[in-house]
């Protein structure tokens, strides 16, 4: 069947992929024989990609186009909330220790880094850092210690606790919705 896309008249051959690859990944392969294919057409006629990998490239491109100023309007906030070079400084290096574990676990079950795993990654991202500047605004918070002190005594009180309440490894899952509700009114 003749469609039109783009007010052209088109023909259009709908293929799918087998197994855990992408289509960007078979696209990729087929370009250097599509790009020779539409050598050989008559004038008038080509070979267009289309579909999910168009979709997908917007997409991408869309969020590409976003996310260094997401990125600066981050940097920002934190600065205004942490006023301290160190501290955001403390706080952003923590951030790739949680892509370690992305690349482990893809790994581990054989899955392409795709769209939805970006962006799950950007979301991982977000919450190691806001779990950082809670942290690092408790340590601040402890009265009347120097700094390196305070870190030493809050990690013996917090695992003093959590013994008591038994809570062990589910501490960061239990803690962190209420310590970050608490802390939004700063930013």
């Amino acid at each position: 069947m003749v469609w039109r896309r783009d007010r052209l008249p088109t023909l259009t051959v709908q293929a799918d992929v087998t197994g855990k690859t992408l289509p960007a990944t078979v696209i990729a392969e087929l370009t250097p024989k599509i790009a020779q294919l539409n050598t050989t057409l008559p004038a008038g006629y080509k070979v267009v990609v289309g579909g999910t990998v168009e979709q997908s490239a917007q997409s991408q491109a869309s969020v590409a186009a976003v996310l260094p100023i997401a990125g600066l309007l981050m940097l920002v906030v934190l600065m205004l909330q942490l006023q301290s070079f160190n501290k955001l400084f403390l706080v952003l290096s923590v951030a790739p220790f949680g892509l370690i574990g992305v690349v482990i676990a893809l790994l581990v079950s054989d899955s392409p880094l795709g769209f939805v795993a970006l962006l799950g990654v950007i979301a991982l991202v977000g919450m190691i850092v806001r779990n950082s500047v809670i942290l690092v605004e408790q340590i601040d918070q402890l009265p009347g210690h120097p700094r390196r002190q305070n870190i030493t005594s809050f990690l013996s009180r917090t695992s003093a606790c959590r013994r008591r309440a038994g809570l062990g490894r589910q501490w960061p899952a239990t803690a962190t919705p209420a310590r970050a509700g608490k802390h939004s009114a700063h930013i």
